[in-house]
Formats: structure tokens, sequence, C-alpha cells
């Protein structure tokens, strides 16, 4: 027999006439000791009719079977039964292999499909299991219960900071902390990363009052998750969001409420810190919507031929044509040009936004160096300079100055012909990392913009740092130069835009004003010695054939300063 095999070999009665080793070892007795024994009597008691019976029919297969050793304790078996000769005395080979460590590695993976092996709570796997049952219970008896999910914020970087084997004990902290504020009967679980999810059952039934009782839940962990955390001499603060979706709601299974409350989640996470925001149709309806667009505008990157640039002008104080703004526009297949308003923030919450940039980059700077060669056809394009925008996300990456630097180098544009605009946001999280990828461009030659000035974080300490060439004063101040001014407001619009105009000038920064749209926000411009001028005032973003029409009108005028008060012949 082979000894890698728990084989034995017996009579048609059952009666055992060979055995080799490993049967001994199996059945834990001494060599010799099966030989003569009733198998029967070796099965537990629950297997002998049903293996009697096997065997007196002859049957061939493989069947699991429970023995019992000579302790009296029960080995689950897999047995595999042949039956050599026929008739009633012919033998019987059964080959038994001990499925015990089979069966303890299966429990061990139950228990870790069943249990987060770093926190210990229940693992999404076991989450789903109990929204479903709870699911069929409020349905059976017209119950309410909660479903919501958490994110703790940026806890990638307490990870990129301190390593992972201190995120792991901070995750670990949290989970301790949330235990503690769940209540009896809830099921607290971590589903991935720094995502968790409470169920919370045996709500009110009012769904009012349901609601408020799932929110008080959920805002005691977040704010334990917002307590100070000390680990490797550092203080964190940690700030969390939360989705949360009533139950019963219209979804049909465990997995699609738990999808709603992850949409919740991230419109929590558009709204900030601390924030928790409830499931509705409308929201999902909206998710709907952004997954779409989300998939449809990496089919247009993917294309390349749904994706056009348009281009605004910016026009001197002197009336002349300085430069131009680049923007993206989708020309979509169905539904026509699509608004960036549309699709630029979910290109920026899916990264998409990146590969959109380069895009614009690559294509803004190939049709400045085109039109400048272009002879006699672009004579309007010589000296020009072209702006385009930069996403936060786009700068931060670690090759975005290499990257700019080769596109000029395929394109033959000179460096000091594109501006890269960008706005105050991506200042707030690393000023200094920032200050350092604008030098390394400006070492390039590449000319940079803060754009929307007096949006964002705007500070003279920072501005002082930066740099820059040119400010860009945001629209909301132009527009309010001519808007009804209230009792309160006096002339404060005015006041803020010559500010920032004696601000740039004195540290040597061009100002330029977007969303000139009016002869008076202009003629005000001018007299506080505002520089460059954008806007509807001038011209919409124009695409190419357009942009070529405008800018050899706007050339040829005789007399600049006197068309200022003729808008419609500067439309294009």
């Amino acid at each position: 027999a082979d000894a890698s095999l728990e084989a034995v070999v017996v009579h048609r009665q059952g009666r055992i006439t060979n055995a080799n080793g490993a049967a001994e070892r199996l059945w834990s007795v001494p060599a010799g000791g099966l030989l003569g024994r009733d198998l029967f009597t070796l099965l537990a008691a629950h297997e002998r009719a049903r293996l009697a019976q096997r065997i007196g029919r002859r049957i061939n297969g493989i069947w699991q079977v429970d023995i019992v050793d000579s302790a009296g304790q029960i080995v689950p078996t897999e047995a595999s039964v042949r039956h050599l000769q026929p008739g009633p005395d012919g033998l019987t080979v059964a080959s038994l292999h001990d499925l015990r460590e089979r069966r303890a590695a299966q429990a061990e993976i139950s228990r870790l499909t069943r249990f987060d092996a770093l926190t210990g709570l229940a693992s999404r796997h076991a989450l789903l299991e109990r929204v479903a049952e709870e699911l069929a219970v409020c349905r059976a008896h017209a119950r309410r219960a909660c479903l919501a999910t958490l994110n703790v914020v940026a806890f990638q970087a307490v990870n990129d900071s301190l390593g992972m084997e201190a995120g792991d004990a901070v995750l670990r902290l949290l989970a301790r902390r949330m235990t503690t504020q769940q209540e009896r009967g809830a099921t607290l679980a971590r589903l991935h990363s720094d995502h968790f999810a409470l169920l919370s059952p045996d709500l009110p039934d009012d769904p009012d009052a349901a609601a408020v009782h799932a929110a008080r839940c959920v805002e005691r962990l977040l704010a334990s998750i917002a307590e100070p955390i000390e680990i490797q001499g550092h203080a964190l603060h940690l700030r969390a969001t939360a989705g949360l979706v009533l139950i019963p709601n219209g979804e049909r299974n465990a997995t699609g409420l738990l999808r709603a409350a992850e949409t919740a989640m991230h419109q929590a996470d558009r709204q900030g810190p601390d924030q928790l925001h409830f499931f509705s149709r409308e929201l999902q309806e909206r998710a709907a919507t952004r997954l779409r667009v989300r998939n449809e505008l990496a089919r247009a990157l993917e294309r390349g031929d749904e994706l056009v640039l348009h281009y605004q002008p910016q026009v001197g104080a002197n009336g002349q044509l300085l430069g131009l703004e680049a923007l993206v526009r989708w020309q979509h297949p169905r539904r026509g040009m699509v608004s960036p308003a549309s699709f630029v923030e979910e290109a920026e919450a899916s990264g998409l936004i990146v590969p959109l940039g380069y895009w614009a980059l690559e294509q803004a700077t190939a049709c400045l160096r085109r039109w400048q060669h272009g002879g006699e056809g672009h004579p309007w394009a010589t000296g020009l300079t072209m702006s385009v925008n930069v996403s936060p996300r786009q700068f931060k990456e670690a090759d975005f100055t290499r990257r700019v630097e080769s596109l000029l180098a395929r394109s033959g544009l000179p460096a000091g012909s594109l501006e890269i605009e960008l706005t105050e946001g991506l200042l707030v999280d690393d000023l200094e990392a920032a200050l350092q990828q604008m030098a390394e461009l400006r070492r390039l030659g590449v000319r940079l913009a803060l754009d929307d000035f007096g949006t964002g974080f705007s500070s003279l300490s920072y501005l002082r740092r930066l740099p820059i060439d040119t400010l860009k004063i945001d629209r909301s101040f132009v527009v309010d130069i001519d808007a009804p001014a209230g009792p309160e407001q006096g002339k404060r619009p005015t006041v803020l835009i010559e500010a920032i105009v004696a601000m740039g000038h004195r540290l040597g920064l061009r100002v330029l004003a977007e969303g000139v749209e009016t002869d008076v926000q202009l003629a005000h411009l001018l007299r506080v010695g505002c520089d460059a001028f954008q806007g509807y005032r001038f011209s919409r973003a124009l695409a190419e054939p357009q942009l070529h029409d405008w800018a050899l009108h706007h050339r040829l005028a005789s007399n600049y300063w006197d068309r200022l008060h003729a808008p419609h012949e500067l439309q294009g």
C-alpha cells in the first residue's frame, strides 16, 4: 500500500484484513492494531449505516466520512472506496485522507472573511450578511435600521509621513474608540483601508426619528475619530465624513444599500470633514450622471477627436493682443458642446484631470508654435503668450516639470511663450513643495500666473514668496464694479481692485482682470492702472477659425480706443 495514503483493505463483512502505517496513525493505534477489527466500529455512529449500505451494494466512490480514533475523538476524512473483487467475499480498498488541516484552514479562512485581521472588526463580507439579514427583518416586520459608511479624511498622509506600521496602529486605535461608542446590537465593520461602516438596527418606526437617532450614533463615531492621537512624538488630528442610508429604502439587496451609503459618503466628502449626508434618490441620480460623465470623458481622452481647445483673448491697456487663454471644450457626439462645468469637477474627482491637463498643454503649445510659423496667415500670433490652466493634482505630480520641458522641446515653442495658470488652493496643502515646483518651472523660462486671486487662501505673506509673473483678479470683483451698491457695500469693490492692482505693481507683477464685460468696468480698470483684460467685453472663448477672424479684425482696426465703445464689433 502507498504509505502516503491512509489506506485499509476490508473484507465484504467489514473485517479489516490489511492496513498500512498511515491508517494506524490516523486511528492512533499501534502497529497491527487494526487487523481483524470491524471497520464499522471505527466509524462515527452517524456514519455506520450509510457506509454499510454503500459497501454492501458494492458502490465505488469518494465520500467524506467521520471516523473515531482510539481516544474517542472524531476525525473528518475523505474516503475513496474501490471494490476489487465481485461477490459477497470480494475485497474492498478504502483510501482515507485526514481532513483536519483542511477543515482548520477553511475555518481560518471563514474567520478571516468574517473579521478584519487588523482591527478585529467585522469584515465587509460579514457586514453584507448582517445587512441582508436586517433588510429582511425590516421588510417583514415594518422596522427600520440604518447603514452608515465613514471615511477618515486624508489618512494616506499618516502612512506616507509615519509609515505603514504607525498607520496600522492608528487604525486599531480608531477601531477601539468607535467600538466603545456603538450601541448594543450594532455592527461595526472595516470595509477597507480607512473606510468603516456601522449598521444600526432597531431604530424608531418614524423615518424622521430614525434619521435623527442614526445621525447621533454616527456623530459619536465622528467625534471619537476627531480626538487627538499621540504617536511617535506626533499629535494627529484626524477627521472623517459619513454617508447614511435608512433601511428599507427601495434597494433590493445589501450590496445596493452599501453602494447607496458610499454614494452619500462621497457627497459628504465634497462638503468637508465632520460632515454626514443621507442618501436620496436625487443623490443617486447625480451619482449615476457623474459615473456616466467619467466613463464618457475617459473614452473621449482615448479617442482624442471629441476634445477641442477654445481660446479667449487677453488684451493690453494699449489695445494690443497680448495672449490667449486655452480652455478645454468637449464636443460630445450626442449632447453637443458640453459645458466645462459639467465635466471638470468629475475629471478632478476621478483623476482624469491629469491626462486632460497634459492633453491641453500639448495642444496649446503645438497650436501657438504652428500659428507663429504660419507666415502671413497668422501675423497676429507673433509674440503672444499662451496661458493654460493646470490643476493642483496635475501640478503636484513628481514629473510635472520634466513633462512640461519635454512637450516644449517637442513643440519647439520658447518656454517664455507658455504661461501656466495656478489657483490659490494649490498653496494651502504644501506651500514649500509648491514653491519648489514653481521655481523649477521658472528656471525653464515658463511664465506663471496666479488665477482667481482674492477667492481663496489670499495672504500677502505667501504672495511675496511666489515666483509668479501675473496676478489675475477674479471676475467676482470685476462684476461688482458696476453692480448696484448696497448701503453696507459702498465703494468696497472698487477700493479692493485698486488695492490689488497697487499691490501687484509693487511686487513687480502684471495685473490682469478677468470677466470684463462692460464699458464701465473697463473704464474703471484702466483708471486704476490694470495692465491687461480678459472677458466678453472683448471676446468670448473662440474656436481656432473664429479666433483667426477676430484677431485679424482686431489687428487691422485703425483706432482701437474708439472701438472700445462699440462692443458689437468685437464679438467676432
